[in-house]
């Protein structure tokens, strides 16, 4: 009697489209909080991104071309200049130890969130978090909500970009409000310093108000 032999599982070869993810939502994070930690993408567009973006779930590549932002049209964004890099480090190091977090663990992340802040110094003059979608950046500047450090991280000490962490690389989701994302995604994460940071703590309350009206 013959046994029937089970088909073998298809090769993806990298050619091969990605699976179709969520549609990006206008004002929410590129979801960088659902990333594995270690593994967040270089916000550089080619095959190796694209892959890391696909396996974190990462807009679909209509949404993304939408966004302006990766697609596999677009030419490489230019590299930020020394000056900018040397302004997004220094932002980052003074501000991981003033508000008492770490730089993430994983330099390929915190490289990786720099060269974003680096290029958006190079194009705006102002550290825009890159980690985000903005209908219109100029006008995000001028809100200042997401001008690194970002009102979540002056407020809740909370880093979407997974730049300021505690020692092992988690976001610190202690100071959240309950029903954040960030406390559904990762838990409670205590603050490693709670007697630094949080210079606008007492906008909370302003903050969560905002948060409903702009969706941001």
């Amino acid at each position: 009697m013959s046994m029937k032999k089970t088909p073998a599982a298809p090769t993806l070869r990298p050619s091969d489209p990605a699976p179709p993810a969520p549609k990006l939502t206008l004002g929410q994070p590129l979801k960088v909080a659902a990333l594995t930690v270690g593994k967040l993408a270089d916000f550089d567009p080619g095959v190796q991104q694209r892959q890391k973006w696909a396996e974190h779930a990462a807009p679909d590549s209509a949404s993304v071309a939408a966004a302006g932002a990766l697609n596999d049209d677009a030419a490489p964004p230019p590299e930020p200049s020394e000056g900018a890099m040397a302004r997004a480090r220094r932002i980052a190091e003074s501000y991981s130890k003033k508000s008492g977090s770490f730089l993430h663990p994983d330099p390929t992340v915190t490289e990786g969130v720099l060269l974003g802040l680096g290029r958006h110094i190079d194009e705006l003059k102002r550290p825009l978090c890159p980690c985000r979608f903005y209908p219109d950046k100029q006008a995000e500047i001028e809100h200042r909500t997401w001008v690194c450090p970002c009102d979540d991280m002056q407020i809740y000490k909370y880093c979407h970009c997974l730049l300021f962490t505690n020692e092992q690389g988690l976001p610190i989701t202690e100071h959240l409000p309950e029903d954040h994302e960030g406390r559904r995604i990762w838990g409670h994460v205590p603050d490693p310093d709670p007697s630094k940071g949080r210079a606008l703590k007492d906008r909370a309350a302003e903050r969560e108000e905002e948060r409903r009206r702009r969706k941001s």
